[in-house]
Order: C-alpha cells, then structure tokens, then sequence
C-alpha cells in the first residue's frame, strides 16, 4: 500500500507543478496582444481554465471581490495549488 501511495502522491505532485508552470505562462502570455486562434495561447487556456474557472464562480459571489478590477481568481487558484503541493512535498515525502 506504501508504493501505490508514493506513485500517487508523486504524479499529483508533479501535475500540480506543469500546472503552475501553465498557469505562470498563461500569466505571461496576456501581457502581449495575441490571437485567440493562437494555438498555444488556446492550449494553455484549456488546460488551465477548468481550474481557475470553479473558483472564479466562487468569488463572483462576493461583492467586494467581483468589484475588483483585477482577476483574483487566478491568483486564488495559484496559491491553493501551491499550498497542496507544498503539503504533498511536506506529508508526501516528496
């Protein structure tokens, strides 16, 4: 039971981390004027939208929050996501 949950534990951990480098290019790529059609402008929103998304969804439902004019929601997904890895790197033994 130890190695199937040391395999797990590693592969979450390390789909988190290609995730937050996902999301770190994203960040990267709205700073310059791109296509949409863009393929990989299209890649890295579909692969990072499902998870920003549902928390997006969450914070409309603050006032104070969906007044902002920034969007928090990646930065609330970025964090939470660091925060799993970080407990799978500390608990996980990564």
């Amino acid at each position: 039971m130890g190695a199937v949950t040391y395999v797990i534990s590693h592969a979450v951990f390390y789909f988190i981390e290609a995730l937050q480098f996902a999301m770190i290019i994203r960040a990267l790529l709205s700073w310059f004027p791109l296509d949409d059609d863009n393929i990989i402008v299209s890649f890295v929103y579909s692969v990072t939208e499902p998870f920003i998304y549902p928390v997006r969804l969450l914070l409309e439902k603050s006032d104070r929050i969906s007044s902002l004019p920034i969007d928090v929601s990646f930065f609330v997904t970025y964090l939470i996501l660091f925060a799993v890895s970080t407990m799978l790197s500390v608990y996980g033994g990564i």
